[in-house]
């Protein structure tokens, strides 16, 4: 699920099958309204092995949906990992070809091993837009060559927008921005109000 920051991109990936855990890498779940996050699990990352850790906890069996919030923090935690293990000399800020490649494998494993596990995984990114020659076009921020690593393994890919006051998420691509749909959904589906005017949850 990708957007704009304050379209709802959190908010829509904690409503899938709960319990839910939430590996928080940027900070930014406290935004969501809190009726949301009642049968939610949250883990504040502040390094990449904390991931490993939750994954061989035994809380972590009780989990139907593992959201990662955000993709591309995510990958700039694997960053910061492989750079102080793997570099004898005074580390630098960026990845090198190699390194690149060792990231590359780290994210495909992270994706098998959740899958494996049997949960279903969630990622939260933030829009950007391509130049594809002439034709500006919408893609999820992950960085590099992962974001179509990881588009390969997902089942669906959800543009979020605002329009007028309502939200809508479209899982088909267009001219305009990338989705993927794999499971014949509409091409765009408005997105439900669930909360009322106190902020309490609506029974349905």
């Amino acid at each position: 699920i990708y957007g704009q920051p304050g379209a709802g991109k959190s908010t829509i990936a904690v409503s899938a099958p709960s319990p839910v855990a939430v590996f928080d890498f940027d900070g930014g779940i406290q935004r969501v309204n809190v009726a949301h996050l009642s049968e939610a699990e949250i883990l504040q990352v502040t390094k990449w092995e904390e991931v490993g850790e939750a994954l061989a906890s035994e809380e972590i069996n009780s989990i139907n949906t593992i959201v990662i919030d955000t993709a591309g923090k995510m990958l700039s935690y694997m960053d910061k990992y492989i750079i102080a293990t793997s570099r004898d000399r005074r580390p630098t800020r960026s990845l090198t070809l190699n390194e690149y490649g060792t990231r590359k494998v780290m994210f495909n494993n992270f994706v098998q091993q959740v899958i494996t596990m049997g949960k279903n995984l969630i990622f939260v990114a933030h829009d950007r837009e391509e130049k594809d020659g002439e034709v500006k076009k919408i893609r999820p921020e992950i960085g590099g060559s992962s974001s179509g690593d990881l588009i390969k393994e997902l089942d669906l890919v959800g543009y979020l927008e605002i329009i007028g006051n309502d939200r809508f998420i479209s899982f088909t691509p267009s001219e305009r921005y990338y989705a993927k749909n794999a499971c014949s959904l509409p091409p765009r589906m408005s997105v439900p109000v669930v909360l009322d005017d106190k902020g309490e949850m609506i029974k349905v």
